[in-house]
């Protein structure tokens, strides 16, 4: 409230993203920062659709996917996720482990997001096909699960099937 559009917004411990989100919304630039990986959760859900850069180590106990590249039409492909790892002690199971996720390309070791699925309260279930621009650069899978966890994986493009 003491602030004019286009300022600058700084939470630095912006849990599930309160602040930022006012900010968003009210026109004002926002750097958010927490260490925890569930209010980065909490913050891609309601933040779902602003333009934002997120910084998220990849976490070693992400889960491992089954994924399928099909040829689309000549500019583009489809990227599905067909499957989960199942992990001992997990209340979650399947593809209700996946609390959001994107496709896009790896450039200089930074993930840009192309397309995306988040589950919020007015979306709770996902897709699981999503259609990507073919570009240069490693294509790429951005997950997020239902713990807090993030996985990045790179895609072979040379394992594009004809289909759909």
């Amino acid at each position: 409230c003491s602030s004019e559009e286009g300022d600058l917004i700084a939470d630095l411990c912006s849990g599930s993203g309160t602040t930022l989100e006012a900010a968003w919304r009210n026109g004002r630039k926002f750097i958010g920062v927490d260490k925890s990986p569930m209010a980065l959760l909490a913050t891609r859900r309601r933040m779902h659709g602003a333009l934002m850069r997120v910084q998220a180590d990849a976490d070693p106990d992400a889960p491992v996917l089954e994924c399928r590249l099909l040829r689309n039409r000549i500019s583009d492909m489809e990227v599905r996720i067909e499957g989960i790892d199942e992990k001992e002690g997990e209340t979650v199971h399947g593809t209700n482990r996946i609390d959001g996720w994107a496709v896009g390309y790896l450039y200089d070791d930074v993930f840009k997001s192309v397309r995306s699925e988040q589950r919020t309260r007015v979306k709770p279930s996902l897709d699981f096909q999503l259609t990507v621009p073919i570009l240069n650069g490693d294509l790429a899978i951005r997950v997020n699960d239902v713990y807090g966890k993030t996985g990045y994986y790179i895609l072979d493009k040379t394992k594009v099937e004809n289909g759909i």
